[in-house]
């Protein structure tokens, strides 16, 4: 794609305008049940992965190291998460899910399900292939995982 076809598209504009949209209509709906965006991508990926390293939390949420750790204080100040010294490894901290914390997926689940529902509105089930076929290839085209 030339440079000017790029400028006049400026696709990475709309994903990030949709990307801060998406985010704000989730936060308000994730903070009447107490928690935050970034919170719920911890969640996420526990209640995918339950009793990971904060390592993994790190590449699975894209949150940096300083913020996953204050984001984990949280989590457990609010009894939704604990910590787990690895007994093989003292060194190493596994996160688990409490009941608390795995009682919110069906809520925080439905949140993220009714706000894509949202987006997609209008688009046929064709468009919503092609369109994610064509994220994924710009996903690919920038080395996103």
């Amino acid at each position: 794609m030339s440079t000017s076809r790029v400028a006049e598209s400026l696709v990475v504009q709309r994903l990030r305008t949709i990307s801060r949209a998406w985010r704000r209509l989730v936060a308000e709906q994730a903070e009447e049940l107490g928690i935050t965006v970034s919170q719920l991508s911890v969640l996420w990926s526990l209640w995918q992965d339950d009793g990971v390293l904060t390592s993994k939390l790190i590449e699975g949420t894209n949150l940096d190291g300083g913020t996953i750790t204050g984001v984990i204080d949280r989590l457990e100040a609010k009894g939704l998460v604990r910590r787990e010294r690895d007994a093989e490894d003292r060194r190493v901290v596994r996160v688990f899910l409490t009941a608390a914390g795995r009682k919110l997926e069906t809520p925080l689940r439905r949140i993220v399900s009714e706000t894509e529902e949202r987006a997609l509105d209008g688009l046929t089930a064709v468009e919503v292939q092609r369109l994610t076929r064509m994220l994924d290839r710009v996903g690919d085209n920038l080395g996103a995982e």
